[in-house]
C-alpha cells in the first residue's frame, strides 16, 4: 500500500513550528510538518488550540518513540506482539489514521505461541488454503472490537487489550514456518501427524495437504492415474466421479482390457488446494482401524461383504455421506444393527484382484478358508445385517486398502490389499509383552 508522507489539506499546523510533547518522563519536540503527516489527529487538534504549551501525555514513552518515528517518516519496526498491541492502542488513542492503516495492513502477524515470540510474514500464508487463517480471523476481530468499543462508548482511552497468545507448541509452530519458507524436514510418522493437527488448528489447509502422506502413481492395467491416502486424510470436498464413467484412455498399441459384465465406476479424488489445476485420480484409501472392519462370506448369495463399525464407520460416513447423497444414494440403506444393538455399515465387497494375507500367510482361496471348520471366526449376529445374509465365517481386518465404486445404485468396496486375522488365537499371537 502506498501512503503519501506529504501533508495534505489536513495540514493545520505551520510546518516550520516546533511543538513539545512529554510522554511519561521523556520530552519530545516535533515539527508541524511531522505532526501534519498523519492528520487530523489528537496532536493537531490540541496544538491548533494551544500551540505554545507542552502537551503532557500519561502514556508509555517507549511506545511513543515508535509514534515519533512514524510521524518523522521512518518505517516503524515492531519487535513483538506486546509492542504491536500497545502501538495500535495508542494509534487509536491519538487518532492517527495513517498509522492505524499501516498496522492493519502490516506485512507480519505478531503472536506468542507457548511463550515464544513469532513474527510471521503474511506472504508465507497468502496462498489459497492458507488464508484466511487463525491469525487473519483473530487479529482482525480483536482490533475491530477494540476500535468499536473505544469509539462507541466515547472512552477517555482505549480499553486494555492483552497481546495475542496461543497455547500451542512453539517447536511445532517453528517447524510449520520452516516448511512455509520452503524447508524440508525429515519427519517420523508421529511427528508428521502432530504437524498436520497443528495445520488444522491454525487453518493452514494448503500446508496440511502438503504434509498428508500421499502416493501418486500410474496404474498400467487400468490406464488411470491413482492417488493413495489414509482414510483419515480424505476430504469429502475432493471426492467425485469421472466425467465419463467406465471410459479409459488407451493407445492402439496397448488396448484396454474389456470391462466385466458387472462393470463399476471407481470414485476419484483431488487433493484440496494443491490439485486444483490437475485432473482427478482414482482414489485408493487405507483403512488403518484394526478389527473395526470385517470381511465375511454369505453362502446363500455366494458374495463377499465388508462391514465397518465404531470409529471406522463414523469416519467413512463423514467422508462419503455427502458425495453419495448427491448421487441419490442414501448411506443409511447400508446401515445394519447387530445382535448387540451396535451399528455397522455393510457393503458388497469385490476381492477378485486383492492381495490377501490371513494370519501373515498369503491366502489365494478365501472361500475355502472361511468354509473350513474352525479356520475362521464365526461372527454371531451377522444374520441380523440383512434378511438375505446368513451367519457367516469372517476375517478381521488389521489393515486394508480399498477403492469405493458405484455400480448402478449400489455402493461397492473394491479391495486392493488386505492384512487380516481369522481367529482369536491368531489375534493373540500378535500380542507383545509389555
Amino acid at each position: 500500500m502506498s501512503l503519501s508522507l506529504s501533508p495534505g489539506p489536513e495540514a493545520v499546523l505551520p510546518p516550520d513550528n516546533t511543538y513539545a510533547i512529554q510522554a511519561g518522563g521523556e520530552l519530545f519536540r516535533l515539527s508541524g510538518f511531522s505532526l501534519n503527516s498523519d492528520a487530523p489527529s489528537y496532536f493537531t487538534a490540541h496544538f491548533s488550540r494551544d500551540p505554545s504549551a507542552t502537551l503532557i501525555l500519561d502514556r508509555c514513552p517507549s511506545v511513543f518513540r515508535l509514534i515519533v518515528q512514524h510521524l518523522q517518516g521512518y518505517a516503524v519496526n515492531v519487535d513483538d506482539e506486546t509492542q504491536f498491541t500497545a502501538l495500535f492502542s495508542d494509534a487509536l488513542y491519538f487518532s492517527l489514521p495513517r498509522l492505524q492503516t499501516l498496522l492493519r495492513t502490516s506485512d507480519y502477524h505478531y503472536t506468542c505461541v507457548g511463550g515464544v515470540h513469532f513474527k510471521l510474514p503474511k506472504h508465507l500464508v497468502s496462498e489459497p488454503g492458507n488464508t484466511p487463517n487463525y491469525f487473519d480471523v483473530t487479529s482482525g476481530s480483536v482490533f475491530q472490537d477494540l476500535e468499536r468499543v473505544f469509539r462507541s462508548k466515547n472512552l477517555a482511552r482505549p480499553p486494555p487489550l492483552s497481546p495475542p497468545y496461543v497455547s500451542r507448541s512453539p517447536e511445532y509452530f517453528a517447524q510449520l514456518i520452516s516448511l512455509l519458507q520452503g524447508g524440508a524436514l525429515d519427519l517420523a510418522p508421529c511427528a508428521r501427524r502432530s504437524l498436520i493437527l497443528e495445520c488444522r488448528y491454525y487453518r493452514f489447509l494448503r500446508l496440511e495437504q502438503q504434509l498428508v502422506p500421499c502416493r501418486l502413481s500410474w496404474n498400467p492395467f487400468s490406464r488411470t492415474p491413482e492417488v493413495f491416502l489414509d482414510l483419515v486424510d480424505v476430504k469429502s470436498a475432493g471426492v467425485s466421479l469421472p466425467d465419463h464413467p467406465l471410459s479409459v484412455a488407451a493407445t492402439p498399441a496397448e488396448p484396454v482390457a474389456k470391462k466385466p459384465r458387472t462393470a463399476f465406476t471407481t470414485v476419484q479424488y483431488k487433493r484440496p488446494f494443491i490439485d486444483a489445476e490437475s485432473p482427478s485420480r482414482d482414489l485408493k484409501f487405507q483403512m488403518d482401524f484394526p478389527h473395526e472392519a470385517t470381511v465375511f462370506y454369505a453362502g446363500d448369495s455366494k458374495e463377499f461383504y465388508v462391514s465397518l463399525s465404531a470409529q471406522l464407520l463414523e469416519k467413512f460416513c463423514f467422508v462419503f455421506r455427502k458425495f453419495l447423497s448427491q448421487l441419490g444414494i442414501d448411506i443409511a440403506r447400508f446401515m445394519r444393527r447387530t445382535s448387540s444393538e451396535s451399528s455397522v455399515l455393510v457393503f458388497p465387497a469385490e476381492l477378485t484382484d486383492c492381495h490377501l494375507e490371513v494370519n501373515k500367510l498369503p491366502c489365494k482361496d478365501l472361500v475355502s478358508l472361511l468354509e473350513t471348520p474352525h479356520a475362521a471366526e464365526r461372527r454371531p449376529g451377522h444374520g441380523s445385517y440383512s434378511t438375505s445374509l446368513v451367519p457367516a465365517q469372517s476375517i478381521q481386518l488389521v489393515k486394508s486398502i480399498w477403492q469405493l465404486a458405484i455400480r448402478g445404485e449400489t455402493v461397492l468396496m473394491v479391495a486392493s490389499k488386505i492384512d487380516a486375522v481369522s481367529s482369536i488365537k491368531c489375534l493373540n499371537a500378535d500380542l507383545e509383552f509389555l
